[in-house]
């Protein structure tokens, strides 16, 4: 991926840039010539924090995280006050973690590894002899400028333990996480005919385009932008 990014910026003639709206902060110079920075998820949030977190994947630790939360942000505010306790508001509450304390660091080109399973219910879980924290995810993702332009995992496997995930999904989903995924037990039955190594891999190319040409608004870079009605000629342009 590394190597990738840096060779379409060299041939673009785009080795550094200044970064502009809506990547942040704007007017920093940003290096595709250099070694990317690679950040673990979990011991970052740790560092920020100045304290060990608890079990991620635990909707017991909700109070915790909203404590450290508070803690870290006096003028944070809990955007579900009335009280959601289950896996859907873990999820909430870690994504909004990741998002406030790590993403922020990712100004210059920058690997997030092992994300806590909560954010990633169809991946593989760490290679115990690279990752310790069984706990976590087989994945990365690429943020330049504060913002994500890729994303990847090794696939799990495992139908069972994918059962599992879906169930925790489904709870998410009764207890109001609407972007959990449904369950599908179709695809658990093909996993039980077996599945080799495989992995996932999505790369924003619009964004990529966006970024090297230090556009604004993504639809400066669409070839086929949405249309709009021309409200005078009655046409759509």
């Amino acid at each position: 991926t590394e190597a990738l990014f840096r060779h379409v910026a060299t041939r673009a003639g785009i080795p550094s840039l200044q970064l502009s709206p809506p990547f942040s902060p704007s007017g920093t110079e940003i290096h595709f010539d250099q070694p990317f920075r690679t950040i673990e998820v979990v011991p970052c949030m740790e560092e920020v924090l100045g304290v060990s977190l608890p079990d991620l994947n635990d909707p017991h630790s909700l109070p915790k995280l909203r404590e450290m939360l508070r803690d870290h942000d006096p003028g944070y505010v809990d955007e579900s006050e009335s009280g959601g306790e289950g896996y859907g508001e873990l999820t909430r509450i870690v994504n909004k973690m990741v998002s406030t304390l790590v993403e922020p660091l990712c100004v210059q080109p920058t690997f997030l590894v092992h994300h806590p399973l909560i954010l990633s219910p169809l991946a593989r879980r760490a290679d115990p002899d690279v990752c310790k924290n069984t706990q976590l995810a087989e994945r990365f993702e690429l943020f330049i400028g504060g913002r994500e332009l890729c994303n990847a995992y090794t696939e799990l496997a495992d139908p069972n333990e994918q059962r599992r995930r879906f169930a925790l999904q489904e709870a998410a989903r009764e207890s109001g996480d609407s972007e959990a995924a449904p369950a599908d037990e179709g695809f658990c039955r093909a996993l039980e005919h077996g599945m080799p190594p495989c992995a996932g891999f999505g790369l924003g190319i619009d964004r990529l385009v966006m970024l090297l040409a230090n556009a604004e608004h993504l639809r400066e870079v669409l070839l086929f932008p949405m249309a709009r009605p021309d409200v005078e000629g009655g046409e759509n342009h």
